[in-house]
């Protein structure tokens, strides 16, 4: 028989917890949320954006579906960079990765979107981008800059992060 869970889960229950496969779970102010299962298409698209910032960022953790905590909170970063490993416990980082990266999926709104980012820059985000793949593009917000930038196609995304400038082309993500 299954149990409904009706009360506010922590941090530590919810990492104990034997959630179905297949499915992305997260903890959103003691609320189990399931987050649906990425389509291929965004599993892809996970994929290659790894690829590329292992490449620029040798010596920094990156990971898919990337697991943090902020207090009554487990969210988890499509992308994420973290250089300073040392905030790694139990599987989860304490507090949200240097840089994230968000692949929109039909899911996303706007103001969950917004609120996220907000959360992630209040929490260690230096630089986030949210990642289109309906219309190729890649918007950068960096910390404490008002608007951010999006970027086509045929543009080269130039990120200044961990003491380095990086530079992405676009089409390379979704190549």
């Amino acid at each position: 028989m299954a149990t409904a869970i009706t009360t506010p889960v922590t941090v530590e229950q919810f990492v104990c917890l034997d959630l179905p496969e297949g499915r992305e779970w997260e903890l959103h102010d003691g609320e189990i949320v399931d987050m649906g299962e990425p389509s291929p298409k965004h599993r892809r698209i996970q994929r290659q954006i790894s690829r590329i910032l292992e490449r620029l960022f040798p010596n920094a953790d990156v990971l898919f579906e990337y697991g943090f905590r902020i207090e009554k909170s487990v969210r988890s970063a499509d992308v994420g960079v973290v250089i300073s490993k040392d905030r790694v416990s139990d599987d989860l980082l304490e507090g949200a990765p240097e840089l994230v990266v968000e692949v929109l999926s039909p899911s996303n709104t706007v103001k969950a979107l917004k609120e996220y980012r907000r959360l992630c820059f209040a929490n260690g985000t230096q630089v986030f981008l949210t990642v289109d793949s309906d219309d190729q593009t890649v918007q950068v917000h960096v910390k404490g800059e008002t608007d951010g930038h999006t970027y086509g196609a045929k543009e080269q995304i130039s990120i200044e992060l961990f003491g380095a400038t990086i530079t992405v082309a676009v089409a390379e993500i979704f190549g």
